[in-house]
Order: structure tokens, then C-alpha cells, then sequence
């Protein structure tokens, strides 16, 4: 099974309330090679085969629209323009608010042949260990902690440090000096 971090999952159930399934939306491959077949009843019947997780599995014609449910959900994005910027600026801000993904980047910058599917399945300690050794390794601070509530830590964000920009203190007191 193919589970990323937006993953949705549907639950469907007939009107006599005796079948219920779990389904997943698919994934870009999976959809890829769905838009590869010629027969619409093929590609419901596969894109329900795919995203099945759970419950009673329903008829052929249940399958059918499920599998083309499923389908048309996980395009959904890419076949409105209005939905699609609205996910991209969401996106956006989900990326640039996630400590997770600022460590997965610092991580990477700091170990540039690590891939990032494999630093997405790693344990938020395993994150929190490469990114302590990243800071012994670059002399940077990643974490920045406040108290001991997870609430108050913060993963810097590109955020220049004195030796990075190259001046040395004393150039950096002349400059401070000036202003």
C-alpha cells in the first residue's frame, strides 16, 4: 500500500448500510499507468483494486464506481485551475510552517546524497538525531528551544549566521560601528 503524507482516505458504504469499504486516493504512478488502459471498466476495476484498504468488498458494479470515484478524486486538483492555485498557495504555506520539512531540509543540504523519500519515513527521532549531527557537522544551530514545550521549537529558516556571510567579528563590528 501506498500511503504519502496527503494520502486521503474515503469511506463508502451503500444505501442498505451492509457494505463498507475503505479506499485510498492513488498516487501519480498509479494514476499513470491507469491512463494507459483503454477500457473504462478496466480502469475502475483496477483504480478500486488499488485503493481498496478495508471492509466488504461490494459487487462489480459497486467496484465500478468506487474505482471511478477514486479516480476522479485524485485528479481533482490538476483538472480545476481555480482548485489547483488554491492548493499550491496552500501548499506553500504548509511547507514553509512544517518543522519536519525545514529539518528534511536542512538534513539534506547537509547530506546531499540522502533521498527524500527515505528522510519521509524516518521517525520524528531519527529527524531530531540527524539534524543534532547536523549541527555538530556544519557548527550551525538547527534547533532553536525555548522551554521544554514542544510548542516552542523552531527550526531556523536560512536564517545567516556571522561565519556564513564571510566577515570576520571585527569586520562585523566596523560594520555595526557604521550604521
Amino acid at each position: 500500500m501506498n500511503l504519502t503524507r496527503n494520502t486521503k482516505m474515503y469511506k463508502s458504504s451503500n444505501s442498505e448500510g451492509n457494505v463498507d469499504v475503505m479506499c485510498r486516493s492513488l498516487t501519480l504512478l498509479e494514476l499513470n499507468v491507469i491512463g494507459k488502459m483503454t477500457s473504462h471498466f478496466h480502469k475502475c476495476e483496477f483504480a478500486f483494486q488499488l485503493a481498496y484498504i478495508s471492509g466488504t468488498k461490494p459487487n462489480f458494479f459497486a467496484q465500478q464506481q468506487i474505482g471511478n470515484d477514486v479516480i476522479v478524486d485524485s485528479n481533482i486538483e490538476f483538472n480545476n485551475m481555480e482548485l489547483f492555485e488554491l492548493t499550491v498557495e496552500e501548499m506553500r504555506h504548509a511547507v514553509k510552517d512544517d518543522n519536519t520539512l525545514n529539518l528534511i531540509h536542512h538534513i539534506s543540504n547537509s547530506f546531499p546524497g540522502t533521498s527524500l523519500e527515505y528522510l519521509l519515513n524516518l521517525t520524528f527521532l531519527d529527524l531530531i538525531e540527524l539534524g543534532a549531527l547536523c549541527e555538530n557537522i556544519t557548527n550551525k544551530k538547527i534547533f532553536t528551544t525555548t522551554n521544554s514545550s514542544a510548542n516552542n521549537i523552531k527550526i531556523n529558516e536560512g536564517t545567516k549566521t556571522f561565519e556564513e556571510d564571510g566577515k570576520s567579528l571585527q569586520e562585523k563590528m566596523k560594520d555595526l560601528a557604521k550604521f
